[in-house]
């Protein structure tokens, strides 16, 4: 198999130059010096798509080639899906579950739905039952399928738009107005006996990062697989935890919403606290001590 990558983030076989330009847009890519490298990259394999690429191994799936064979094949069957390339997502360094994704592309190299393959854990059990907020026009993936199989929790979900996209900086108001039409997107979906009363379904990494700007215009909220139940106002807490101006965020809240948000912010702390256990790249670290201080300073402002 001759497989290039990226960064070794994303990987396959990109033999058109729509795949290949895809395929540079999958990569993540933050802050002006990475926004500005992936756009030379996607005007360069625009060109020539094996340009700036290298090679990636034989398999550098961490499943067998069997095994992703036949979640291909089944995702293929179940949604008609027509014949084109896939291109592989590998798991990111700071995130503890063991992950990847696959989007599937269509003959033209457009895309036409994402798995996210899980190999800890469940597919979340939480999922948006309507695809774009009534207040802020932002949309976000759609649920199509999930499935087991050989161990493995198979999530399959609507697909992005093609092409490059930016992350999006969003106001206290505009944040405060997504976090409603997120609670409106999962309705009012039964509690489980194991969830605390009082809490509420949340997207589970809403941060700038996940929220993209694509050329059209449209913006689009990704990243759903942390969906599950947490303290009210969680998601405007994770804003405003991994904003750049969090403590500017923070000082904007109305006095009277900001001790509704402690026991938000404490568990924020506390699943921080967690993840940075054991050995971590020094970035991460610093991400998380960065996290840290702007949840201090939520909790100050209170």
């Amino acid at each position: 198999m001759n497989q290039f990558s990226l960064r070794s983030r994303v990987v396959g076989n990109p033999s058109s130059r729509a795949a290949a330009r895809q395929m540079v847009a999958m990569c993540p890519a933050n802050g002006r010096r990475g926004l500005a490298f992936q756009r030379m990259a996607y005007h360069a394999v625009r060109a020539v798509p094996s340009l700036g690429l290298r090679p990636a191994g034989s398999w550098p799936l961490p499943i067998s080639s069997q095994s992703w064979s036949a979640i291909e094949a089944r995702i293929r069957d179940a949604r008609g899906l027509a014949a084109g390339e896939v291109l592989w997502h590998l798991p990111p360094a700071d995130q503890p579950q063991v992950k990847f994704g696959a989007l599937f592309l269509d003959p033209a190299g457009l895309p036409q739905a994402f798995a996210r393959v899980l190999l800890a854990g469940d597919v979340p059990r939480l999922a948006p039952r309507v695809g774009e907020g009534a207040r802020t026009a932002i949309r976000w993936p759609m649920r199509l399928a999930e499935f087991s199989h050989d161990g493995f929790s198979v999530e399959l979900s609507t697909a992005a738009p093609a092409g490059l996209h930016v992350p999006v900086h969003l106001g206290l108001r505009a944040v405060m107005d997504l976090c409603a039409d997120i609670d409106d997107a999962f309705g009012v979906p039964e509690r489980p006996a194991d969830v605390p009363a009082g809490w509420t379904p949340m997207h589970g990494d809403l941060a700038h990062w996940n929220l993209r700007r694509y050329r059209t215009g449209d913006i689009h909220l990704l990243d759903w697989e942390g969906s599950d139940w947490a303290p009210p106002h969680a998601d405007l807490v994770r804003f405003i935890m991994t904003a750049p101006d969090g403590p500017q965020l923070a000082g904007g809240l109305a006095k009277s919403l900001r001790p509704d948000l402690e026991e938000a912010a404490l568990f924020w702390l506390g699943r921080g606290a967690k993840a940075a256990e054991g050995d971590v790249p020094a970035w991460v670290e610093r991400k998380h001590a960065a996290q840290a201080a702007n949840l201090s300073a939520l909790l100050a402002a209170g």
